[in-house]
């Protein structure tokens, strides 16, 4: 089998970890991936399993879609079985490209938006050719709202590496300094919840004048944080990361995840911090069935800033409890969010799709 990974550089900003392990399982499940990636993505980021096909995104729908398109000879004379098209703004093209190249395709569904785009592409889609993968189940079934019972909607959800529980805590002792290093990871706009979360940073600051927080927002160029940052008098505390394809890993050195809003997508990053024993803190997300209270994360109703303050204080005072919420979250995530379920899961899906029979060995 043949299969066709085709990303561009906003999906891969956020899931570029996720990337590489689907292109490992799938390579060790011994089908032949081509990766269809960002013309800059860095030598170092891309993978060495398969075909590696660079290519240059654009902002302009029409102009994308013509870029897509001029892949169509080379992914020809691959024969892909499957096109798996990993975010929204590549559907247009990419149903498009494989239509022209003669392969099934695989939408993937990861946030509200792929339910926006699938509630506007539907009537064009045949179901003999299109499947959804959805990375949880609240997101399949919006899906399957919207399709008809024809069309293969599947549940897969990302997987993730866990760590040792007999490896160190990710959290910092009590006598350690800074008492806490924190990262913010949200959307770009400024509203109740960055301004309910700022006012509780800036009460704690006053008393841990050396806890550090680092704001990881989904794009950047949008001062009105920075601004809402200065108001609250908390820059000293607060540093802006810089935007580089891949930086989100760098969450993985914190003491504690910050989700302030519904972040409406699912991130293999939240669950590769919590098979890390790292500690999360989050709004409720309607869509995101991984965060369970107490259980994989410390979950945030309202935008209420002596909510967020109680618990960020909980983390210093008591570091133990936020290691038990650590440990808890690592197992539930080694329970449900294996890699070697995600390929297996994807591969059977490609299969169905392609109308391959599944080889056994020997």
């Amino acid at each position: 089998m043949q299969v066709t990974l085709l990303a561009n550089a906003t999906w891969l900003d956020e899931e570029l970890n996720g990337f590489r392990h689907l292109t490992v399982g799938l390579f060790d499940e011994q089908v032949r991936v081509a990766q269809v990636v960002p013309d800059n993505l860095p030598l170092s980021d891309a993978m060495a399993c398969g075909e590696r096909i660079p290519w240059n995104d654009t902002a302009w729908p029409w102009l994308r879609k013509r870029r897509l398109m001029d892949l169509a000879d080379r992914l020809e004379s691959l024969e892909p079985d499957v096109i798996h098209i990993l975010h929204h703004t590549l559907w247009d093209g990419g149903l498009r490209l494989a239509e022209e190249v003669e392969s099934a395709v695989v939408l993937q569904v990861s946030s509200d938006d792929d339910i926006t785009a699938a509630e506007r592409v539907k009537r064009d889609l045949d179901p003999t050719r299109v499947a959804f993968a959805a990375s949880t189940q609240p997101l399949a079934r919006a899906v399957a709202e919207l399709v008809t019972a024809d069309f293969t909607v599947k549940t897969i959800k990302p997987g993730v590496r866990v760590s040792t529980p007999g490896q160190p805590s990710a959290m910092a002792a009590p006598a350690a300094e800074p008492p806490l290093c924190a990262i913010i990871s949200g959307r770009q706009k400024h509203d109740a919840h960055y301004e309910s979360l700022f006012a509780a940073i800036k009460r704690l600051v006053a008393d841990y004048r050396d806890v550090q927080f680092f704001l990881d927002t989904a794009t950047d160029g949008d001062p009105s944080l920075w601004k809402a940052a200065r108001k609250h008098e908390i820059l000293p505390n607060l540093s802006m990361v810089p935007h580089r394809l891949g930086h989100r890993e760098l969450e993985l050195a914190a003491d504690v995840i910050i989700h302030p809003q519904a972040m409406n997508r699912s991130r293999s990053m939240t669950l590769q911090a919590m098979a890390n024993g790292i500690p999360v803190i989050a709004h409720r997300d309607r869509w995101l069935d991984y965060l369970i209270d107490d259980q994989t994360a410390w979950i945030v109703e309202e935008p209420k800033s002596s909510r967020w303050e109680e618990m960020l204080r909980h983390l210093i005072i008591e570091p133990n409890q936020g290691e038990a919420l650590g440990a808890r979250a690592r197992q539930w995530v080694g329970q449900h969010h294996l890699v070697s379920h995600q390929i297996t899961e994807t591969v059977a899906l490609y299969r169905k799709l392609a109308g391959e029979a599944i080889k056994f060995p020997g």
